[in-house]
Parts: structure tokens; sequence; C-alpha cells
């Protein structure tokens, strides 16, 4: 697929040259809501210079861990949505699920962040602590959530 911001999107070994104040998340991004734009906004708040690198969990990864009807949108269109947001300065997609916490531990970001209850004690977290990354805990916005959004609609 040929993407509209194409040079947002980075291969895995093209993120290992990011420097500087790099802010590392990862997730399914199935359904853009309210809650990405501030969980995105709160991981990059009072950081100079920072720059947000998300990587995007692949189709298969996202049916094991949420169930057959997911994800809503494939890999590809969740890319392209995530490309247009201003905020978003980088994206990787992802392979698998655990194995993320070896490419987090290569790629040695300065910041990690999670949200509040879902990653906390976690695989992100240990990494973090690991190769002293400061781990950045965002609160839930009030109840916004993908599977939330997709329920509602009947999916």
């Amino acid at each position: 697929m040929k993407y509209f911001r194409e040079e947002k999107i980075l291969e895995v070994e093209q993120t290992y040259e990011i420097k500087g104040n790099l802010v590392f998340v990862s997730g399914c991004f199935d359904v853009i809501h309210l809650g990405h734009i501030y969980f995105f906004r709160e991981a990059m708040k009072n950081i100079s210079d920072a720059k947000l690198l998300v990587a995007v969990h692949d189709d298969e990864s996202i049916r094991e861990h949420k169930g057959e009807n997911r994800p809503v949108n494939n890999i590809d269109s969740r890319v392209e949505v995530l490309s247009e947001l201003v905020i978003v300065d980088y994206i990787v997609k992802w392979t698998g699920w655990e194995n993320i916490s070896e490419f987090v531990k290569n790629l040695k970001p300065k910041y990690i962040a999670v949200t509040k209850g879902e990653y906390e004690g976690k695989t992100l977290e240990k990494v973090s602590e690991e190769i002293e990354s400061e781990l950045i805990v965002v609160p839930k916005f009030q109840d916004y959530s993908s599977s939330g959004f997709i329920s509602k609609i009947g999916f």
C-alpha cells in the first residue's frame, strides 16, 4: 500500500536512527477516538522537542487478543489514519504482541507512555526500568475505548 504521508511510516530498522526525546507508545488504534488523542497529548505534555513513535499491532495479534471481529480496520487503514494526525511523528507496524519488549529494549526511547490500569506492572513498565526510560502513565480519558465504541454501535 502507498501511504499519503509515507515519510511517517518507518521500518523497524529505521526507528533505531531516531534521535532526541522519543516518546514510545503501542496499541491497536482500531477506531481512533478522543481517548487516543488525549493519550497522545498527555504522553507528549511537558516534553520539549519530543517525537512520538506509535507502534501499531498487526491484525492477527489483535484478533488473538480481542476476538475474531477485530480489528474493525485493517493495519493499513489504521496506519493511514494515524499518519494524518499532526501529533504523530512516526509509525511502525508491529507483528506479534509479547515480542515488542525486545524492540523497545533495542530502541531505548527516552519515554514510554502507557494507559493507567492497562499496562502497569506488565512488560513495558518492566522494560522502562531495565533501559532507564521514563514511564509516563496516562489516566484513561473518561470511558473512551475502541472496544466500548464498537459494542455501542453493535459491530
